[in-house]
């Protein structure tokens, strides 16, 4: 049985300059209501999650966001994310365009 691999990209840019171009300005209500209401933090990056299994005691799956060890974290203006074998030699390749 074969575990489930994704990518969800956030065209996050890979230079600093334009990272500070693109983020916009913050807003302190939007923090507060963070707060009081304990929502999670957003982080603007890619993540290619990878399945781990499943967990004993729920049969729930487990995945692991490995994105930034593949280095594939910050892509820019990325619109098409394939997953296929593009050298034939029978592992999945990944391409993110």
């Amino acid at each position: 049985m074969a575990l489930l691999t994704f990518f969800t990209s956030e065209m996050q840019p890979y230079y600093n300059k334009r990272k500070k171009l693109f983020q916009g300005g913050s807003s302190y209500q939007s923090q507060v209501l963070t707060e009081q209401f304990k929502y999670e933090y957003q982080y603007p990056r890619n993540t290619l999650q990878l399945q781990l299994g499943k967990h004993p005691e729920t049969g729930l799956p487990i995945f692991a966001d490995i994105g930034m060890y593949a280095k594939v974290q910050e892509t820019d203006w990325s619109w098409s994310n394939l997953f296929a074998d593009y050298d034939n030699d029978g592992w999945k390749d990944f391409i993110c365009c």
